[in-house]
């Protein structure tokens, strides 16, 4: 009869997995997003102003092409538009969340810059 070898005692490493080819551990990757256009009966209509199809398009309008009277026709205490928008029709309840927070077109035009970079 041979004797068996008894189980290794050498625990799991706690380490984490490390990228194949480098010293570096791999880092969890979220998907990238992809850029989301409203079909065109659910494009956002400024007040006076452009009409906006995706973030993209949003963030442009924040920056350049909507004045302050504008930004407030639709951001009030009451409501926001403009996150109502993105969670029900883009579908980005976390852009939606920060924008709801917005009280001006600089802090708004931040949320949307934010997102926009974090899609593809």
């Amino acid at each position: 009869m041979s004797p068996t070898k008894p189980p290794s005692k050498r625990a799991a490493s706690s380490k984490p997995a490390r990228a194949p080819g480098t010293s570096k551990p791999a880092s969890p990757r979220r998907p990238a997003r992809s850029l989301v256009d409203a079909p065109p009966d659910k494009a956002f209509w400024v007040n006076f102003g452009p009409v906006i199809k995706n973030l993209r398009e949003l963030r442009d309008a924040l920056a350049d092409g909507m004045s302050d009277e504008q930004f407030a026709h639709h951001v009030t205490g009451d409501r926001n538009d403009f996150a109502s928008w993105v969670d029900h029709v883009l579908g980005d309840a976390k852009c939606a969340k920060a924008l709801r927070k917005a009280r001006s077109r600089a802090e708004a035009l931040r949320v949307v810059a934010a997102s926009v970079r974090m899609v593809r």
